[in-house]
């Protein structure tokens, strides 16, 4: 097996192309830089010498000279008093604040990089950083039967970092992602151990459109996938008798009337509605995501009634971000239901990405639903 050095010119036996060895990954891998910049790991196996690394000039390195034995008298220097203001306080007892555990969550995604040809795109992986915590993480790959670090660092809180692009003749060699997480803040915080996540590739979905779909972080459809969401895990944490006792208190789950901005008198032309489980119910501890996702359609519906008949000319349904599921469930029934009616993004200034703006048309009969 031929010895590569970083700077050497190589060629792909199998396919088109070649480029510069930049990095010695292991025994059996190197990263190839392309002509278009890309970095591809590439086994040495399948890549030919094309143009050796120029050799490095030896450079001769002068000899300091031997230290003398003959000791010498130092002057004796009077060392200066020391001030009590000029000491450093090392540690200072901070006051005590009260610290909120904020939700964590963090997505893996696949994102096409042509968008209007995914299923012959090379695919880009990001990972996001959708919680107030800084996001500590080490990114690993399971390529052709090797497990490989690819990435370390530090994500900041509510941000995304592009990891790297998967060319399409890799993918079907690509078997597994592993994921390791550590949450901390500056400051005073609610610590919590580590998390680790291996996301089993199945390379049949790169290979399917309807795997590649509309969310809240990519103007493009991508592959979403959950590597840890604190909330799913304290729904799962909940005990069989914790959810008896709340099947039990039915009059808990009774619905509030939607929640209108200032008291929103009926001659008001907007009205806002915010779909938030724990804005609609008093108490949805133990419920399943979906059992979530059907109350807060069933209130976007009825809110959606009510705005109509009340002549609203706008409707604004306050969703989150979160994984999107809320939002494309809305956007899909509005486009499917109430065809002749504008949607579009809220104020990004007053809700980020987490509200849809509805355009009422006036004298609109809703279509019965089932």
């Amino acid at each position: 097996m031929t010895e590569y050095k970083v700077g050497d010119k190589v060629k792909f036996v199998n396919e088109v192309g070649g480029g510069t060895v930049v990095e010695l990954i292991d025994k059996y891998m190197v990263k190839v830089r392309t002509s278009d910049d890309w970095d591809l790991p590439a086994l040495r196996s399948e890549l030919m010498l094309v143009e050796p690394a120029p050799e490095k000039p030896i450079q001769k390195i002068a000899k300091a000279p031997l230290p003398s034995t003959e000791k010498e008298e130092e002057p004796e220097v009077e060392a200066p008093p020391i001030e009590k203001e000029a000491i450093a306080v090392a540690f200072t007892i901070p006051e005590k604040a009260e610290i909120k555990d904020d939700p964590r969550l963090v997505l893996f995604s696949l994102v096409p990089e042509n968008s209007k040809d995914p299923l012959n795109s090379s695919l880009e992986a990001y990972l996001i950083n959708d919680s107030d915590y800084l996001v500590l993480y080490n990114y690993v790959i399971v390529f052709d039967g090797m497990t490989i670090s690819r990435e370390a660092g530090i994500l900041e809180e509510g941000t995304k970092c592009f990891i790297e692009s998967y060319p399409r003749e890799q993918l079907n060699k690509l078997s597994e992602v592993l994921v390791q997480l550590i949450f901390y803040k500056t400051g005073q915080y609610v610590p919590h151990p580590p998390v680790e996540k291996r996301i089993k590739l199945d390379a049949r979905k790169f290979y399917k459109e309807g795997s590649f779909k509309a969310n809240e972080y990519f103007d493009e459809p991508a592959q979403m996938i959950t590597v840890y969401d604190s909330l799913n895990e304290k729904l799962e944490n909940i005990s069989a008798d914790e959810i008896k006792a709340v099947i039990s208190k039915q009059n808990d789950l009774a619905p509030k009337k939607p929640i209108l901005k200032n008291d929103q008198a009926e001659n008001d032309q907007e009205m806002i509605v915010d779909l938030h489980i724990q804005e609609l119910i008093d108490n949805h501890a133990g419920m399943s995501n979906s059992e979530i996702l059907e109350i807060q359609m069933k209130h976007f519906r009825k809110a959606m009634d009510e705005a109509i008949q009340k002549h609203r000319k706008k409707l604004i349904l306050v969703h989150g971000v979160g994984q999107g599921t809320l939002k494309q469930d809305i956007r899909m029934e509005l486009e499917k239901d109430f065809k002749s009616f504008e949607f579009q993004d809220a104020s990004f200034k007053e809700y980020g990405y987490g509200a849809t703006l509805v355009h009422i048309r006036q004298n609109f009969r809703p279509r019965r639903r089932r």
